[in-house]
């Protein structure tokens, strides 16, 4: 089971599949005009607290492990921007749900609207992407995203 907040990832990683995925299709007009779309935040507690059916209503009742970051980085520019994400984060934090993180970003390791609910939380973890050490390589294919170096900092952190 993945989420994600938004319908398009900020960093746009040459070598990203979700790209390409989105970019075809019935979203392929909003995807490429650059529209950006978030989850309906009441839609999204209402399928975890049971009042509203999903196809993954067995996996949440046995609050299986959710997969933060399928086809966008859940700590994106658009999620510094417009904070979505925090919303859902401190009511995934309540009902104390399971997920994995995957993420290029660091900039929410320092502000702890974000960090303060990680803190002691043994049902978060995070996923640091990283394609190589190699910092001018990283800034041929992701080019919008934090350093490799910052990242493994990042990791350290969480």
């Amino acid at each position: 089971m993945t989420f994600d907040q938004y319908s398009k990832c900020s960093y746009l990683c040459l070598y990203c599949f979700a790209t390409y995925q989105k970019a075809i299709g019935v979203a392929k007009k909003d995807y490429l005009s650059g529209n950006i779309f978030s989850v309906n935040i009441n839609k999204v507690k209402s399928i975890f607290i049971g009042t509203s059916k999903s196809q993954f209503r067995e996996y949440i009742k046995l609050k299986k492990v959710m997969q933060w970051g399928g086809m966008a980085d859940p700590f994106d520019e658009n999620e510094r921007k417009f904070g979505v994400g925090l919303k859902l984060l401190k009511f995934f934090r309540e009902i104390d749900y399971p997920i994995c993180f995957s993420t290029k970003s660091t900039w929410w390791l320092n502000d702890l609207r974000y960090t303060e609910l990680f803190k002691n939380n043994k049902k978060w973890n995070c996923k640091f992407s990283i394609i190589t050490n190699n910092e001018e390589h990283v800034k041929k294919v992701e080019v919008k995203v934090p350093s490799s170096k910052d990242r493994q900092i990042g990791r350290a952190h969480v």
